[in-house]
């Protein structure tokens, strides 16, 4: 028996018994695809011709009939040796196991499709009375009318009043005279320049005369004071020749 899958149009041989009647489950081992093949179909016999109506056959065609059969007797044909089946016992068994496992399948899809969840009845939801209307609050009284004030001068009017009685005793305090206001003295940028100066040698002086204190204290600080101490000490050193040169040429030879 030959199956021949509907995807991809592998065949197969199998032997007939290997399909039962009523049919069976296969799987195309090539691309998996899984169809219900059923059993073939025996092929039923001709119908026999009734004798009546057979035409009877005179003997003269018969000895012709004869004749002609003995003259040209075809050759006898050999029958083809049916093909074997080209499916193992291993094949076979795959198809038997996977048939089994389609029909196990669809048993339990079947029986899950049978069982029904009850699900409980639901369960009315009792009306809430409407809420009672809230009572609307009582009208508030009206407010008492307050009696009409005097109608005040207009700001601006006050405002220029004051201004100008301001200036009156101003100008009768000096005699009529506007005050003369003195003039801020600034003071000059050479005074701030000169204590700035006076500060900065102040501190350098000062750190010349801590330097050797804070060089004891802190000796990582001697990378930074030690060339500031020598260099102020050739400075010192420089000047003093300076001085005592033109303090030598000034005096009067003995």
């Amino acid at each position: 028996m030959r199956l021949i899958c509907p995807n991809c149009g592998a065949q197969y041989e199998v032997p007939p018994e290997a399909i039962p009647p009523a049919g069976r489950d296969v799987q195309c081992s090539a691309c998996g695809t899984t169809w219900f093949q059923r059993a073939p179909q025996p092929e039923p016999l001709p119908e026999a011709e009734p004798w009546d109506l057979v035409p009877r056959v005179s003997d003269d065609e018969e000895e012709a009939d004869d004749l002609a059969e003995s003259v040209a007797a075809p050759a006898p044909v050999t029958p083809t040796a049916t093909p074997r089946s080209t499916v193992t016992s291993s094949v076979a068994d795959i198809l038997r196991a996977e048939a089994e496992r389609e029909a196990q399948a669809r048993a339990e899809e079947a029986a899950t499709r049978a069982t029904v969840i009850e699900r409980p009845a639901p369960v009315p939801v009792t009306e809430r009375p409407a809420p009672m209307p809230t009572p609307e609050p009582p009208p508030l009284p009206e407010p008492l009318r307050q009696p009409a004030r005097p109608a005040r001068a207009p700001e601006r009017e006050l405002d220029i009043d004051r201004i100008n009685s301001s200036l009156r005793s101003a100008n009768d305090r000096f005699g009529g005279r506007a005050p003369q206001v003195r003039p801020v003295r600034r003071s000059s940028g050479f005074a701030r320049g000169f204590w700035g100066a006076l500060l900065v040698l102040a501190v350098l002086a000062g750190l010349y005369v801590t330097a050797p204190a804070i060089m004891e204290a802190m000796p990582q600080s001697r990378v930074v004071l030690g060339p500031y101490v020598a260099a102020v000490d050739e400075a010192r050193l420089w000047l003093d020749r300076q001085v005592g040169a033109v303090l030598g040429n000034d005096a009067p030879a003995g």
